[in-house]
C-alpha cells in the first residue's frame, strides 16, 4: 500500500528525461542559431538605421516599437498557436521574418523620410516574428507526449 501511494511521486513525468542527449542538443542548437541570427540582424539593423538617419533618437524609438510589436504579437500568437499548433507557429514566425529583412534591405531605395517608416515597419514585423517563434518554441518544448507522462 505504501508503494502504491509513493509510486506517483517517484515516477518520471517529463518527456525530456527519456530522450537522448543528441535530440536535446539538436533542439538547443537550433534555438541558439535562431536567437543568434535574430540578435545579429537586429544589431546591424540599428547600426544601419543610425547611419541612414544620422540621429541617435531613432534607436530608442525603433526598440520601443519592436517591444510594443512583440507584446501585441504574443497576444496574436496565443490564439494562433492554440488553434494551429506550435509547428505552424514556427513556420509563421519564419515567414514573418522575411518581410522584416526585405524591408531593411530596401530602406535605402525609399529615401530618408520613407526609409525611416520602412525601418519602423520592419521593426513591427521583427517583433511579431520573434514573439510568435518564442511562444511556439516554449509550447512545443513543454508538451506532454502521453497521458502517463503528464506532470
Amino acid at each position: 500500500m505504501i508503494k502504491k501511494i509513493l509510486k506517483p511521486f517517484f515516477k518520471i513525468r517529463n518527456y525530456w528525461q527519456y530522450i537522448s542527449f543528441n535530440e536535446m542538443a539538436v533542439l538547443y542548437i537550433s534555438k541558439n542559431m535562431r536567437v543568434f541570427a535574430v540578435k545579429l540582424t537586429s544589431t546591424f539593423s540599428l547600426i544601419y538605421i543610425y547611419k541612414f538617419v544620422h540621429s541617435i533618437w531613432i534607436i530608442p524609438v525603433c526598440i520601443l516599437i519592436y517591444y510594443i510589436a512583440k507584446f501585441i504579437g504574443s497576444m496574436i500568437a496565443f490564439f494562433y498557436i492554440s488553434k494551429n499548433g506550435p509547428k505552424h507557429g514556427m513556420l509563421l514566425a519564419n515567414i514573418l521574418f522575411i518581410p522584416a529583412l526585405v524591408l531593411m534591405a530596401s530602406m535605402g531605395i525609399f529615401g530618408k523620410e520613407m526609409g525611416l517608416i520602412v525601418a519602423l515597419i520592419s521593426a513591427v514585423f521583427k517583433g511579431i516574428s520573434v514573439s510568435v517563434e518564442n511562444l511556439s518554441y516554449n509550447v512545443d518544448f513543454s508538451k506532454a507526449k502521453t497521458a502517463k507522462k503528464v506532470g
